[in-house]
């Protein structure tokens, strides 16, 4: 892997790290506002379940089977159930072990990321 690539990759993470930290602001402060709660404790509150959700979602693509849906029956989903999507199973090669491995570590990190920025925003935590 050339530097190049690993830049513009962590830069791709960077922002999209960013953008979802900002969305995730957004609507905890909007909805935080209706509620009548702290914006603070709103953003954390949201920051949490969305980096949970993350979390999750990341370690279920990571421990994904070994068998996957050629297709034929319509979209496998996002976990590539065999269930979901139909069709003939074929083991993974090594393509798809790698993604599987890629986006499971995105998911998580980016949804650890989340949860550590929530406890610094956090005003029932106090970090020093």
């Amino acid at each position: 892997m050339s530097r190049d690539k690993l830049v513009a990759g962590l830069r791709r993470l960077f922002g999209f790290a960013v953008a979802t930290t900002v969305l995730v602001a957004v609507i905890s402060v909007v909805l935080g506002l209706l509620l009548g709660s702290d914006p603070r404790r709103s953003i954390s509150v949201g920051l949490y379940g969305v980096g949970s959700l993350f979390v999750i979602v990341g370690v279920f693509y990571g421990v994904r089977p070994p068998v996957r849906a050629t297709g034929g029956g319509g979209s496998p989903g996002i976990f590539g159930s065999l269930a979901a999507g139909g069709g003939r199973a074929r083991w993974a090669d090594k393509e798809d072990i790698e993604e599987s491995l890629g986006l499971s570590a995105v998911f998580v990190s980016i949804g650890l990321l989340l949860i550590v920025i929530g406890v610094g925003i956090d005003p029932r935590s106090r970090l020093v």
